[in-house]
């Protein structure tokens, strides 16, 4: 008579569903960098490098572009590495030991993502409700906070409904976004009004000489990368895109490209309609 214990199928390791394309890898780069850095930080850049010329802002908009590039890449390798869902969290775990991902991954849970989810959220009621109430103020009413809390409810609705569904969802805001942009761009390009003499003199010489140019150059670009932000997301979700090791670095180097490329352009548009002082204002 056997004594052998009984045999029992082993269990397959939960995972998730691998659903997303390369169009929603490169909307999700795209969808979580562009938002509201493209359109209030080229006031602040013009006032700081105005004095040394629009060649100057641009020049620094093309060298963060890169910078985000190379940073895109390098996660690019990790996540072919390392083709599991959480980005950076499973990049510290491998490299320094669960403890270290295990924090990262409290402070993204309590403090970092939580707060950015909030702020984006409050912008985009903050900006609803000049559509919604105009005239209302913008600020200090409790509408605002139940119009936000609102939206990252329908958001996490959505997720909830489906990888695939929150993808085309995804690509659908993103292509929205992106297409008013393009527009933007357009419709300086052809409507009257513009003039490349806004964007004389290239280069200039501001105050302070070197050191000057140094410090500005070192504020701009805080600025600048700050708009650039988000590019890291698209690693997050390896777990969820088809053959990630080929799909991910992919999506990571064309959207961070297709963002720069859609910032210069932007810049450029601002710069062709409007003098430096007015872009100040």
């Amino acid at each position: 008579m056997s004594t052998s214990p009984p045999q029992h199928p082993r269990r397959e390791a939960p995972h998730l569903e691998r659903a997303l394309g390369l169009w929603s890898g490169i909307s999700l780069v795209v969808g979580t960098v562009i938002g509201s850095g493209i359109f209030v930080t080229p006031s602040e850049i013009a006032r700081l490098a105005g004095p040394w010329g629009v060649g100057t802002i641009v020049a620094v908009w093309i060298f963060c572009g890169f910078l985000s590039l190379a940073g895109a890449l390098s996660y690019a390798e990790l996540a072919a590495m390392f083709p599991q869902s959480g980005g950076q969290y499973v990049f510290l775990r491998e490299a320094y030991g669960p403890i270290w991902g295990f924090l990262y991954g409290w402070m993204e849970f309590w403090v970092a993502r939580s707060g950015s989810i909030a702020t984006i959220a409050v912008g985009f009621a903050t900006y609803a409700r000049h559509f919604t109430a105009p005239g209302a103020e913008p600020e200090g009413d409790g509408d605002l906070r139940w119009m936000a809390l609102g939206l990252i409810l329908l958001l996490t609705l959505v997720n909830t409904l489906g990888v695939r569904f929150g993808g085309m969802v995804q690509v659908a805001f993103t292509v929205a976004k992106t297409g008013a942009l393009v527009a933007l761009v357009l419709g300086a390009c052809l409507l009257p009004g513009g003039s490349t003499t806004n964007w004389m003199p290239l280069f200039a010489t501001g105050q302070g000489g070197v050191g000057g140019w140094v410090a500005v150059i070192g504020a701009v670009m805080i600025q600048v990368l700050w708009a650039y932000d988000g590019w890291t997301n698209g690693a997050a979700v390896s777990e969820e895109i088809k053959e990630p090791q080929r799909t991910v670095p992919r999506a990571l180097a064309l959207g961070t490209a297709g963002i720069m490329a859609i910032y210069v352009a932007v810049v450029l548009a601002y710069h062709y309609l409007l003098s430096v002082p007015a872009v100040v204002q």
